[in-house]
């Protein structure tokens, strides 16, 4: 693993997406630099999987919110319009664990993955 600004690796997650699918996607990036620790091809791939996911349980045309939240000690990855699909969500919690990382519901359609900033915690 090697530290990772994570928006670039959320943005192209999306681009691999949205060239295939039916729906639209609208990221929201944070304010300010946000770094992880990870294994890039991993949790793009982890992105990938619950980008996908929310686009097949999305209706055609929709839009898929995807943000990335700055909290105090953590990146939040958080992608809205995602059903509770327990093998699909499982394989992406194992990658995010693999990188330190949580996952979970913030809204009954809110998937999130929390990862461990990389550095020392900064001030927001």
């Amino acid at each position: 693993m090697s530290i990772q600004p994570l928006l670039p690796l959320v943005e192209h997650a999306v681009a691999m997406c949205a060239a295939q699918s039916r729906v639209g996607f609208d990221v929201r990036p944070a304010l300010g630099d946000v770094q992880v620790a990870a294994d890039a091809a991993g949790l793009t791939q982890a992105l990938v999987v619950l980008l996908s996911h929310a686009a097949r349980c999305a209706p055609a045309g929709a839009v898929v919110d995807v943000s990335v939240q700055r909290n105090a000690a953590t990146a939040r990855i958080a992608v809205s319009g995602v059903a509770d699909d327990g093998q699909t969500l499982r394989m992406v919690a194992a990658i995010i664990e693999q990188h330190r990382g949580t996952t979970g519901f913030s809204h009954p359609d809110q998937f999130y993955a929390d990862l461990p900033l990389a550095g020392p915690p900064r001030n927001t």
